[in-house]
């Protein structure tokens, strides 16, 4: 087996942060805040991606690019509690080709702020712009 290497990314969710508004649970619509992260991946391989932060995050993963008004477009895959403690995991083949990678950290509850970091591990070095 491969040594693994780990990429760290650590953000925060502000009141200053960009919102969307999405359905909840409870089936209205509610604002959350989020980040989009742009990835740059230069070695073709399997990645887990899981976070560790001080609210329950949920996080979207998209090819090219995160279109707030419609947040389907483009979706890979989404993950909420797979990382237990209310936290996200997931693992995906990503490709080093001219593929941009988006992930978009929000709140499972909206209106959440606080901070979070991101770990993925993989075969190379991820690069977040």
């Amino acid at each position: 087996m491969l040594d693994e290497i780990e990429s760290i990314y650590r953000g925060e969710l502000r009141v200053n942060s960009s919102v969307y508004n999405r359905l909840n649970s409870s089936c209205s619509i509610r604002q959350y805040y989020f980040n989009e992260i742009e990835m740059l991946i230069c070695k073709d391989g399997s990645y887990k991606l899981t976070s560790r932060g001080s609210f329950d995050i949920d996080a979207y993963f998209y090819l090219s690019h995160f279109n707030s008004t419609n947040s389907n477009d483009n979706l890979l895959i989404s993950n909420d509690d797979d990382g237990g403690a209310n936290q996200f995991y997931f693992e995906y083949f990503l490709q080093s080709n001219s593929n941009k990678y988006v992930l978009v950290v929000t709140s499972y509850e909206p209106n959440v702020t606080g901070s979070y970091s991101i770990y993925i591990r993989g075969p190379a070095t991820v690069y977040f712009y």
